[in-house]
């Protein structure tokens, strides 16, 4: 049971430092803010104490040395930050950004505790520390472990001090008690605020690992648009994409290039004896016998069924017939399995020269089926130009 309690407690206190580092960032930035704002205020305070016209007495004169010095020394702590915030800029997300941030935590709840302190000279009001107690709750983002530690401390160093100078018993636990409430309650915002940043985090998350998901599933849907699913090779919108491309290229370049478009015999009784299965299985096996016999540069795709095209950028026609031809003896001899049973299987292979950007990608497949359905006019296993 206690290691099921530890095991959880570190958890969570491991979950908190993940979500409190993905929020030193705007900690950092508010304290950008902060710096100005409480140096302000403890300049107004300074001048407004320099400026009192009353004859103070003993006690009152306490009080205002007290304040002036409470207030001197924050304002030069707080110029001492905002100078390493210009001079290392740089390095404020960093650890030493946090440690100036804490530093700065921790010099706000000491100004609100040593003010507190030096006002029981004049009143039992606890306003400072209450009023610092719920802004600090308010407006840093920490986790509760670091909250319970920062209001800890500070309530401790309130309650061993608020006595110094209070004028009686029931005045130094009129400021405890009300300092406990103003503690208790700064720490219940701080955790209000943890947990509501924590949910946005949360939620921040998985709106970026949906937009991942999705970023990947278009990316697939693209990849799916232009590739055939059964032999991974483009399909004929690819191939179309990438006539009008070579056909450009032609016309600017002035080099030759070919199509070779390539359709298997007497396919249909391949289906008919194993099954679409079976067919499917010659398919494959036969992209990935012309996808390793190709050069880098050619392209290869799945027009339809059982034709494939072949487009040779920078080849002549004569070297394409060559090519075919080369082909069509690798896809005679090569052993063509179906569930471990050799099958023989020929293709037929029409050649045609690539013309100019103008000629539409039909055009240029009619050019080479013509050739090819001679090329099987012949008996098959033959190329044709």
């Amino acid at each position: 049971m206690l290691k099921r309690i530890l095991d959880a407690v570190k958890a969570s206190y491991s979950d908190n430092l993940r979500i409190a580092e993905a929020y030193k960032a705007v900690n950092i930035e508010r304290l950008r803010y902060i710096c100005p704002f409480i140096l302000t205020i403890n300049t107004l305070g300074i001048f407004f104490f320099l400026i009192s016209d009353f004859s103070p007495d003993g006690a009152v004169q306490l009080w205002l040395n007290g304040l002036l010095f409470a207030h001197s020394s924050t304002a030069v702590i707080f110029v001492v930050i905002y100078f390493f915030m210009k001079t290392i800029a740089h390095r404020m997300h960093s650890h030493l950004g946090m440690v100036l941030f804490y530093i700065s935590v921790s010099s706000v709840m000491a100004l609100a505790v040593s003010t507190a302190v030096f006002d029981q000279l004049v009143t039992s009001s606890i306003t400072p520390y209450l009023i610092v107690s719920l802004t600090v709750g308010v407006v840093i983002i920490v986790s509760p472990y670091h909250a319970l530690a920062v209001y800890f401390f500070s309530y401790t160093a309130f309650f061993l001090t608020i006595g110094i100078f209070s004028v009686s018993p029931a005045q130094t636990l009129h400021a405890r008690l009300y300092g406990l409430f103003a503690s208790v309650i700064g720490l219940a915002l701080s955790y209000m605020v943890w947990r509501q940043n924590t949910s946005i985090y949360k939620q921040r998350l998985k709106i970026e690992q949906q937009l991942k998901l999705l970023e990947h599933s278009n990316r697939e849907l693209e990849r799916l648009s232009f590739y055939d699913v059964l032999t991974h090779l483009p399909n004929r919108r690819y191939m179309d994409d990438a006539i009008k491309r070579e056909s450009a290229l032609m016309q600017l370049k002035k080099h030759p290039s070919s199509l070779i478009l390539l359709d298997l015999d007497k396919f249909k009784h391949i289906n008919d004896r194993f099954g679409h299965p079976g067919g499917d299985c010659v398919l494959e096996q036969l992209s990935t016998l012309l996808s390793a016999s190709i050069r880098r540069y050619d392209t290869l795709c799945r027009l339809s069924g059982d034709e494939f095209v072949l487009l040779l950028p920078q080849t002549a026609f004569d070297d394409a017939l060559v090519i075919a031809e080369s082909l069509r003896a690798l896809i005679a001899t090569h052993g063509f399995k179906i569930k471990n049973q050799p099958v023989n299987i020929t293709a037929s292979l029409g050649v045609t020269r690539l013309s100019s950007p103008l000629t539409a990608p039909e055009s240029q497949y009619a050019r080479a089926d013509r050739a090819m359905y001679k090329a099987k006019e012949q008996g098959g296993n033959y190329v044709c130009k």
